[in-house]
């Protein structure tokens, strides 16, 4: 599956905040030095309570002295079963204290056919494409992006959830640590 613009970005913007936090923890903490590394994309090895071992590709990563410590897996459009067998895999790993999980969902997806078929009236610039769905979305950041009365994309919301050390899809899912974006009422991880 090719990521999209979506999945890249959030991560980005993850990495971006955490880049900043550990930066200033080095500052106050110098013993952290070259030590304590943010990886985008770093396959991580975790040894399994059994012996074997298993390599993970997570989105985004804190290592100490090359051990995964602390993983972020940001989802969009992958499904919630592959992700929570995955992090339960990453979680039984004696180094790792945890996942944190980014889940974000399109509100009403798309489905069936389009209303009409685009015609060259739907084409216009690139700068005044860019406009209208800025200003489309002033009074909702995080609602539809819409250009000349066509919806481009849906609203999207957005949960997170921390997966600690050892859990297991038979413990349950985790309390959501924050329902970040609500563009609808809450709705639930399944």
């Amino acid at each position: 599956m090719v990521p999209s613009h979506i999945h890249e970005h959030s991560i980005q913007g993850l990495a971006d905040y955490f880049r900043s936090v550990m930066s200033d923890q080095r500052v106050r903490n110098p013993e952290l030095g070259e030590y304590w590394t943010l990886h985008t994309g770093k396959g991580a090895f975790f040894v399994k309570a059994l012996g074997g071992s298993t390599r993970f590709l997570s989105d985004l990563g804190i290592f100490i002295n090359n051990k995964g410590l602390f993983q972020i897996e940001v989802t969009f459009t992958q499904r919630w079963d592959d992700i929570l067998e995955k992090v339960e895999y990453i979680v039984e790993g004696a180094e790792c204290w945890g996942v944190l999980v980014v889940k974000i969902d399109e509100v009403d997806k798309w489905g069936g056919k389009p209303a009409r078929r685009m015609g060259d009236d739907d084409f216009i610039p690139e700068a005044e494409w860019l406009a209208q769905a800025r200003a489309s979305r002033d009074d909702d950041p995080y609602g539809p992006v819409c250009v000349k009365g066509r919806e481009w994309t849906k609203a999207v919301n957005v949960q997170i959830c921390f997966f600690e050390h050892a859990w297991k899809r038979a413990d349950g899912l985790p309390t959501m640590v924050r329902y970040y974006i609500n563009s609808i009422s809450p709705c639930s991880y399944v």
